[in-house]
């Protein structure tokens, strides 16, 4: 819901916009967005597919997905919340006034490995699944690379 401009929605306080609650999330793949995530786990969301798991500890790769936003000037953090292992960032891709989301929480599974559960969205504006799930693919090759390997 907004409170005001679309301006305040993304200022870079915290502004209206609350961060993804992947536990209460409604989603169906077709949506505009793009969400990998536990079938299991989501009651009220179909996701497009399941979370990457990755052979890295929770702290080294939300140090990875951090550093997402300090190499690149169009994407910021905007919030982290390390009780649930969730960062929040906005991204505004070139030419496109109003910027896109990407939620992302990591759950520990087993000694060096999590899984990141992805949801990319725009919550004012259009966009489409298929601008989504590229973002989320490039988000994913920038990680893979940057980890040395996804299982």
């Amino acid at each position: 819901v907004l409170n005001g401009s679309a301006s305040s929605f993304f200022d870079d306080q915290r502004g209206t916009l609350q961060p993804t609650d992947f536990d209460t999330l409604n989603f169906s793949e077709g949506e505009d967005g793009y969400l990998l995530f536990d079938p299991s786990a989501c009651q009220n969301a179909e996701p497009n597919g399941p979370m990457p798991i990755f052979s890295l500890s929770p702290s080294d790769l939300r140090l990875i997905f951090a550093g997402i936003s300090d190499d690149a000037s169009n994407i910021t953090l905007r919030d982290f919340n390390p009780a649930r292992n969730q960062l929040e960032f906005v991204e505004r891709a070139p030419g496109d006034s109003l910027p896109n989301v990407v939620s992302v929480r990591l759950f520990e599974r087993g000694s060096s490995r999590t899984a990141a559960a992805i949801y990319s969205f725009k919550p004012v504006g259009s966009s489409s699944a298929e601008d989504h799930e590229e973002r989320v693919n490039r988000w994913l090759r920038t990680i893979i690379n940057q980890a040395g390997r996804a299982q």
